[in-house]
């Protein structure tokens, strides 16, 4: 059975996540950076769940320590968000950042994706997450603001249900999955990571991905419906397919 680090300032949270994968994996918890850091640096743990918070030593700071012997995959938790602290963790090893209050399926399924790439270094890039975030890097939204955590975690659920009306499925779906905001926030949100990226971006190559936005931004349907429209393309001639599961506990403050 592979072993789980849960790194959790919160003994709530952490007892609330050691029910939730405790059938899967052998479970470690810890509540502050001092006692993981011990831990890492004697152990080899497979997979960890770290909260960027943790007293004593942060999670930053457990990562830099650590560079050398850190777990193959890790996910963090992140209080209190900020381009810097998400750019950072992600920069030293992190494979993806939920931020709090968040759902345990937001953590479930991106573990499980993590876990998936590990397992299978092959096709790391054939997951609809992993094609998702390549061509947002491709077309340079900015990493670590809301918009781009919401288109990204948006197009996968429009390549498994590209029938799904924006306003009223997919951006309230968002929102529960992120554990944060609303539907006329992710609309926004959305709407200015997309349009800060075009302004700054290679006109041809946005033309290449939307030729009818020589002249504007493309509008939120029209990005999100032809990203979703290319990875499912490109799923479909990779044949990859992962079901996930569905869970909906709050993972409390």
């Amino acid at each position: 059975m592979r072993k789980l680090l849960i790194a959790e300032s919160s003994q709530e949270n952490a007892d609330v996540l050691a029910a939730e994968f405790g059938k899967e994996y052998e479970i470690s918890t810890f509540r502050d950076g001092q006692a993981l850091l011990k831990y890492l640096r004697q152990n080899s743990p497979e997979i960890l769940i770290l909260d960027l918070s943790l007293p004593v030593v942060d999670g930053l700071e457990v990562l830099k320590q650590t560079q050398d012997c850190l777990p193959p995959v890790i996910l963090a938790i992140a209080s209190f968000p900020s381009d810097y602290v998400i750019g950072k963790a992600f920069s030293l090893g992190v494979g993806h950042v939920v931020v709090r209050t968040c759902s345990i399926r937001a953590i479930r399924e991106p573990l499980e994706e993590l876990v998936w790439m590990a397992e299978h270094p092959d096709h790391r890039r054939k997951s609809p997450q992993r094609l998702t975030l390549r061509h947002l890097e491709i077309l340079g939204l900015t990493p670590g603001s809301e918009g781009f955590h919401q288109i990204r975690t948006g197009i996968p659920m429009l390549v498994q249900d590209p029938a799904m009306a924006l306003g009223k499925e997919l951006y309230p779906q968002i929102c529960q999955r992120l554990g944060s905001g609303d539907s006329r926030t992710a609309e926004h949100n959305i709407r200015k990571c997309v349009h800060d990226a075009w302004v700054k971006g290679d006109r041809e190559l946005w033309v290449s991905y939307f030729p009818e936005c020589q002249e504007k931004a493309p509008t939120n349907r029209e990005f999100l419906c032809r990203l979703a429209l290319i990875v499912e393309q490109e799923m479909r001639a990779q044949s990859v397919v992962r079901p996930m599961e569905n869970y909906a506990v709050t993972l409390g403050k």
